[in-house]
């Protein structure tokens, strides 16, 4: 959550389910009761519903009924949160390979640079470009504004293709996802646009 409001709630595991992205924006009071928006993983019919949330004693609390079940949270901050970033400190070349079973593997390679452009492109095809900013040098939070093209090929739908806006952080010295014995910095992010293309994380 960006100090602005903008929202994004990411619910990885639930059961069977499919991962889904609570997005809108619940500016500026400690307490929020607002219809928001819900998209599954790469899915493109988007659900409303409405989010109750309020800052308590430093954390986030609320709850929200979705797909027929009712869920609650209550986030602490992240202690990467409070570190400082600019753009100089998030520039540099990230990228991730996964390893689908069944299937080939997926790479997703971005170039963030220290003007805030970011290029990319993905080995299912599709290619990124738009910008990143830093709203608050003091506290480690990245907004990201990228147009997807090129997607229909092999492995993705020319229904992704759009503009895009999320949120992101730069986890330093984290362990890699990929290999535990191995540490890296992490540009871990979520945009929504036509679809959600889920938590994306990336490292150099």
């Amino acid at each position: 959550m960006e100090a602005s409001g903008a929202l994004q709630l990411l619910v990885l595991e639930d059961a069977n389910e499919p991962q889904f992205v609570l997005h809108g924006n619940v500016c500026c009071e400690r307490e929020a009761n607002d219809a928001v928006n819900s998209l599954e993983y790469l899915e493109t019919r988007e659900r409303r519903t409405n989010l109750e949330v309020r800052a308590r004693n430093g954390r986030l609390v609320g709850s929200f009924k979705l797909r027929g079940r009712d869920y609650e949270f209550d986030f602490q901050p992240d202690g990467a949160y409070q570190e400082r970033i600019d753009l100089r400190s998030l520039a540099g070349v990230y990228t991730r390979t996964i390893y689908p079973r069944p299937g080939s593997p997926l790479t997703l390679t971005l170039t963030i640079g220290s003007d805030g452009s970011l290029t990319g492109s993905h080995s299912n095809g599709c290619v990124f470009s738009g910008s990143v900013a830093i709203p608050n040098p003091a506290r480690n939070m990245v907004s990201v504004d990228l147009e997807l093209s090129d997607c229909g090929g092999f492995q993705s739908s020319s229904r992704w293709n759009g503009r895009y806006g999320g949120l992101g952080i730069l986890l330093r010295n984290a362990v890699s996802p990929t290999d535990p014995s191995r540490r890296e910095d992490i540009f871990y992010h979520s945009v929504v646009g036509p679809t959600w293309l889920g938590p994306l994380d990336v490292g150099r």
